[in-house]
């Protein structure tokens, strides 16, 4: 598809000397008229099986008909190219960079990325690809461009997303008396999404304890 062809004819004979008209209809729905046998060439706009239909006509009316295949390949869209920031924090939306590809043949294009993280998302153009990792790790992002005939092109782009430590994090000063339990309020902090956080309150040295709300500790001592 996309490339020019010639058509051989051969050059008719008429017993009565009569003026003759070659008339090639491409199968495709074009069709050409010429004076003599030569110069028929054409380009197939699409992938497909043709039949050429070579009629010559004279000048009283006779004619004759005679018909030769044509099969056209698809051939694969180009241009093809997909890029990511090379690195980028969890929870923070990227871009693709999807290169507008090419198709001889006038096809539709259909692209698809696949995040490499469970998702993909498809576009009938190269743009508006975005997305957000939700979690650190190192992905590859894989480009698919189709064409519907069945010419299918992939690539990739590879990305490292770096950890967001959590935020909010906080602990409200408290009072007490040696031998009495004491009570402070931690802050629930927050982190980008797809993360398990733990909390381990250390009492200054006195001990640790793991999440558990409220977070009391007894100090046998005053200080």
């Amino acid at each position: 598809e996309g490339v020019a062809i010639v058509l051989v004819v051969a050059a008719a004979a008429d017993a009565g000397d009569d003026t003759l008209t070659y008339t090639v209809n491409w199968g495709d729905g074009d069709q050409e008229v010429r004076n003599s046998n030569a110069g028929f060439t054409h380009t197939y706009g699409d992938n497909g099986a043709y039949t050429a239909t070579v009629t010559v006509t004279d000048e009283d009316g006779g004619r004759d008909t005679a018909s030769a295949s044509v099969t056209v390949a698809n051939v694969l869209p180009a241009g093809v190219s997909v890029s990511l920031p090379a690195t980028s924090d969890e929870g923070v939306s990227v871009v693709a960079v999807v290169a507008s590809a090419s198709d001889v043949g006038a096809d539709p294009l259909t692209y698809t990325v696949n995040w490499g993280d469970g998702t993909s998302d498809t576009n009938s153009t190269n743009a508006g690809f975005t997305h957000t990792y939700g979690d650190n790790g190192s992905f590859t992002a894989t480009l698919t461009v189709d064409d519907g005939d069945g010419g299918v092109v992939v690539t990739t782009s590879a990305i490292t997303v770096a950890n967001v430590a959590p935020a909010g994090v906080s602990i409200a000063s408290a009072t007490g008396t040696e031998g009495t339990p004491v009570t402070v309020i931690v802050a629930t902090a927050t982190d980008v999404p797809a993360d398990t956080l733990t909390y381990t309150l250390d009492w200054g040295g006195a001990g640790t304890q793991d999440a558990n709300d409220p977070y009391t500790f007894t100090y046998a001592d005053h200080g």
